[in-house]
């Protein structure tokens, strides 16, 4: 076997507009949801990015903090129910794929617990691969099978092409303190999260949040105006202008950050090249995407993954699906057809294309037929 040839270069270091992947980790009652919008609503205000997304495995807990108008209190933001039977990665990374589609800003997991120890998620599957296999070992079946699709998911919230802040909840434990007035009274605290141990490696800033008093305290931060060990009572706004001060203190970004964003920027170009029906820009748009995940390292599976997104984006936004041919005078401007767009002046044609499923509509965007 040939030995695999490594190609670095290394240029001068510079802190560029980093995409924030936060964690709020902390029991029931502890204020993770609330803060997690807070947070994520003064970052959609300040930094003008799009909506704040919400991926709600809490038994859609999240909108009881929804904006009321009769009020005007509480926060504004897109609402994704996770499937009540399916907490699985697979159905986490849909989830994620589907915000970044509909063009996130900010998303917020609430929880990511549910990915690890709910309906259908690593553990249970673990326990179902160990059971239908030969030797019903779970080391050598079930973790096996699981660990590598559980990796898989904490990498994809880390390359999202939106800000994303996940909760977790927290084992939980009483104790007995002694109280402000000096008395003693057993108090609910928060143990390690309920996921895979080491997911605190992964985000810039993790939280953790107490009960009753909804004191948020810095686990671990890469950011210089957040000491570990520092306390925050009742977080609110004060905080997210901190991190977002943080996140502003850096150079213009060039190109794309993480490989969800370089999706995204590619779909962009590929959108505009299907509607001119050019399939040059249409390829240079999918070259460009191939080549930032060679230049990034980005493995096989997930850059042939990455090349398929691009390809069902372009398709869901451009349509045509399953259209029969619809003359056209060669005079008229027409748009692409499609259950995402209306007409859109100066395109010319003078026959609709005809695309009989899925797949072949697919290889009408490839080769700049659709």
């Amino acid at each position: 076997m040939a030995a695999k040839v490594y190609n670095f270069h290394a240029v001068d270091a510079t802190r560029e507009s980093l995409l924030l992947r936060a964690a709020l980790c902390g029991p029931t009652g502890s204020g993770k949801t609330k803060t997690g919008l807070i947070l994520g609503t003064r970052m959609v205000e300040r930094l003008g990015t799009g909506p704040l997304f919400v991926i709600d495995s809490e038994s859609k807990s999240a909108l009881r903090y929804a904006y009321s108008p009769r009020s005007k209190q509480g926060y504004k933001f897109k609402h994704l129910p996770m499937p009540e039977d399916d907490y699985s990665p697979a159905a986490y990374t849909a989830a994620l794929d589907y915000c970044e589609a509909e063009g996130a800003g900010v998303i917020l997991i609430d929880s990511l617990s549910h990915a690890w120890s709910g309906i259908n998620g690593v553990l249970e599957q673990v326990d179902l691969v160990t059971e239908r296999s030969r030797t019903k070992n779970s080391f050598s079946e079930g973790w096996k099978t699981m660990t590598p699709i559980h990796n898989r998911l904490i990498q994809r919230v880390l390359a999202s092409s939106a800000h994303v802040i996940f909760t977790l909840r927290a084992k939980v434990d009483w104790v007995v303190q002694e109280n402000e007035r000096g008395k003693r009274e057993p108090v609910k605290v928060g143990l390690a999260p309920i996921q895979r141990e080491g997911v605190d490696y992964e985000p810039d800033l993790f939280f953790d949040m107490t009960v009753p008093d909804n004191s948020l305290v810095v686990t671990k931060s890469r950011c210089d105006r957040l000491a570990p060990g520092e306390v925050v009572k009742r977080p609110g706004i004060e905080l997210a202008d901190v991190i977002i001060e943080w996140m502003k203190d850096c150079e213009p970004m060039h190109g794309a950050r993480t490989l969800g964003e370089a999706i995204s920027i590619a779909t962009a170009e590929g959108i505009v090249a299907a509607e001119e029906r050019s399939p040059e820009k249409y390829k240079e748009a999918r070259r460009k995407l191939l080549a930032w995940c060679e230049a990034s390292g980005v493995a096989l599976p997930r850059k042939e993954m990455a090349a398929l997104q691009f390809k069902e984006r372009v398709a869901a936004v451009t349509g045509p699906k399953n259209v029969a041919p619809i003359p056209v005078a060669p005079t008229s401007d027409v748009g692409v057809r499609g259950s995402h767009s209306a007409a859109r002046p100066g395109l010319r044609n003078t026959m609709a294309p005809v695309i009989v499923n899925d797949e072949e509509h697919l290889r009408a965007i490839d080769e700049g037929r659709a």
